[in-house]
């Protein structure tokens, strides 16, 4: 069977494994089954990623977590660099990681470096981490692709005088017109902050299991897609449904958790997978309820600022009439607060609370 997208490519590593991360070991539970999620829609030829199985990786932590190392991982992406040669150039590459991570002080002590904690990090091999920023570096400077694409459902908890290793993978010269490359990475908290797992009933579960809320609300997004031409969601889009999703998760299971991004805005141009093309319905079709918290007025309003409806909170609640894949915003004009979110198909016949 041919790939939709034969010029994208990937890496997926996941790592429950942390035997000697602390005295009794801090192992994670979610981070593999959420790995290998992602690398399963990658794989989708119908509304996922569309990605040729020989263009992907997955790396987990199951059989032997210490024989997981950095020469792993770079391993593979030297392997992935020759096959997008051979091919003459691929379009995306992916980058997908979850399990431990840290914030690293820089040489400068004035900023702090991402990196991804391997299964060997212990207080006594502290440098057991991957350096996140050299990775897509190196793609962006040596390989031939036009987006690199990183979700990170990570800590970026700080540690002190930790040196995380760089990619090994490297170049003599960058290539001509490097600066041109899109990068984009979806970080599943922000700096200084923690990421979270928590137990969630996904599409995909039998039963309730533990994944990153990261991971989950990135799932549920890719999946649905939107009502745009062709499915898919954008980039965008996605972003918008992250901000809005991620906390939401984490406040249900008693946890304070809010993703970012880099850079500060991205394009809808850059699209993933293919669910969705939904058809708005001409009913109301969804619920916005107001907590006791609202002062109002409060005013809805649609992606190009038009104001849909305003009223005071004593309504209780307002029924009304969005369309898939769109961006609206809620301000309380009396408190000052405001949330951004995306409507997915899935957010039909539901509510949620302002």
């Amino acid at each position: 069977m041919s790939s939709r997208e034969p010029g994208d490519y990937a890496i997926v590593v996941g790592i429950d494994a942390y035997p000697r991360y602390g005295a009794n070991g801090r192992h994670l539970r979610g981070a593999v089954r959420d790995a290998k999620r992602f690398y399963q829609w990658l794989l989708n030829q119908d509304t996922g990623g569309g990605l040729d199985s020989d263009n992907c990786r997955l790396i987990t932590s199951e059989q032997n977590p210490m024989a997981l190392t950095q020469t792993t991982v770079d391993l593979a992406l030297d392997d992935l660099w020759a096959r997008a040669r051979n091919a003459g150039g691929g379009r995306r590459f992916y980058f997908f990681f979850s399990g431990h991570g840290q914030s690293v002080v820089g040489s400068d002590a004035t900023t702090y470096d991402q990196s991804f904690c391997l299964p060997q990090w212990s207080q006594t091999m502290p440098h057991a981490a991957l350096n996140a920023d050299s990775y897509p570096r190196v793609v962006q400077t040596c390989m031939p692709f036009r987006e690199i694409v990183m979700f990170l459902d990570c800590c970026r908890v700080p540690a002190i005088k930790v040196r995380a290793m760089n990619s090994s993978v490297g170049c003599h010269a960058p290539l001509e017109g490097f600066e041109q490359v899109e990068c984009m990475a979806y970080f599943a908290a922000e700096p200084m902050r923690r990421a979270f797992e928590g137990s969630v009933q996904t599409e995909d579960d039998q039963a309730t299991d533990v994944h990153g809320f990261f991971s989950t609300a990135l799932m549920e997004a890719l999946q649905k897609g939107s009502s745009r031409p062709g499915g898919g969601i954008g980039a965008e889009a996605l972003w918008q449904y992250l901000e809005y999703r991620v906390p939401q998760l984490a406040d249900e299971n008693g946890r304070r958790q809010i993703p970012q991004r880099v850079p500060l805005r991205f394009s809808d141009t850059v699209v993933f997978g293919a669910a969705g093309q939904a058809t708005a319905p001409e009913a109301e079709n969804f619920e916005i309820r107001f907590s006791a918290a609202r002062q109002g007025p409060v005013r809805l309003f649609d992606a190009s600022a038009t104001e849909m409806r305003a009223g005071n909170p004593s309504e209780a609640s307002w029924r009304v009439r969005l369309e898939p894949g769109e961006t609206y915003l809620l301000i309380d004009e009396g408190s000052g607060q405001r949330r951004v979110f995306v409507f997915l198909a899935d957010m039909e016949g539901t509510h949620d609370t302002f």
